[in-house]
């Protein structure tokens, strides 16, 4: 990868302040041996923030004020050997290399992974800043996902690479910080906080109602499985399993053993 960055900073009588970002990538993971037209992406950002505290006079509690929003995107490429097919070094064989063709069906028109994000939040500061508490939501969108999609075996291969879907995260994010005590001699800051994120999945790609992400099967009695998978309006993170027979009154059924019976459905 390589990569072109700047910045510029304003700021107006130390009371008002923007950053404005662009950066550029030129990734070789994206190149075909035909064509290097989606290697180069353009991904920019602003931010400002407003000191209210040094633009008019607040009450006395009010120690320091400050709100902050900004707007971004974030480019993202992928592993090597996507756009285009290789082969895979095997087990030697009479001490001579082998080889043999990826089970990855590559994408020659595989585009970069893009996000696009706002954020807003608030400093403020009381007491003498003895009191601190620092407030962030933000809302963000990923497009254009790289996903191995799973094919049938019976093609030659198990995966193929395609664009598409699209997964929205919000979350906010909370830090308050105290100094219940402050003296010449000894001094106690505690800080605590609290954050939470929903990432929804909004669109997969065409003609995909469930992706499945991973499994994991356990072989025991009744041999449980649990899927890690993604459904339109679902959640990133959803687990889905085989739970246990149960009979009319919410009662699990034993079997002769005294093993419970897995529910297929």
């Amino acid at each position: 990868i390589n990569s072109v960055y700047g910045i510029a900073k304003l700021g107006y009588k130390n009371f008002l302040f923007v950053d404005i970002t662009g950066r550029n990538d030129w990734s070789s993971a994206l190149a075909t041996p035909s064509s290097t037209a989606n290697t180069s992406f353009f991904y920019p950002s602003v931010s400002s923030s407003l000191v209210l505290s040094n633009l008019i006079e607040l009450p006395k509690v009010i120690s320091f004020a400050k709100l902050r929003a900004s707007w971004a995107q974030v480019g993202n490429d992928t592993g090597p050997y996507q756009t285009t097919g290789a082969f895979v070094a095997q087990t030697p064989f009479s001490a001579q290399p082998t080889f043999s063709a990826q089970t990855l069906i590559a994408n020659g028109n595989l585009l970069p992974e893009e996000t696009s994000s706002v954020e807003f939040g608030a400093d403020l500061r009381f007491k003498d800043d003895r009191i601190r508490l620092d407030v962030t939501y933000y809302d963000a969108r990923t497009n254009n996902q790289i996903i191995a999609l799973p094919v049938p075996i019976s093609s030659g291969y198990s995966e193929q690479v395609v664009n598409g879907g699209q997964v929205r995260s919000r979350g906010v994010e909370v830090i308050l910080g105290l100094t219940p005590v402050y003296k010449t001699d000894f001094r106690w800051d505690a800080q605590m906080n609290f954050s939470t994120n929903r990432a929804t999945v909004e669109e997969l790609p065409a003609g995909i109602d469930r992706l499945t992400l991973a499994y994991s099967r356990v072989y025991d009695n009744v041999n449980q499985t649990v899927w890690f998978q993604v459904d339109e309006g679902g959640r990133i993170g959803d687990m889905y399993g085989t739970g246990y027979l149960r009979n009319e009154n919410g009662d699990f059924i034993i079997d002769d053993n005294g093993r419970y019976i897995v529910d297929n459905n």
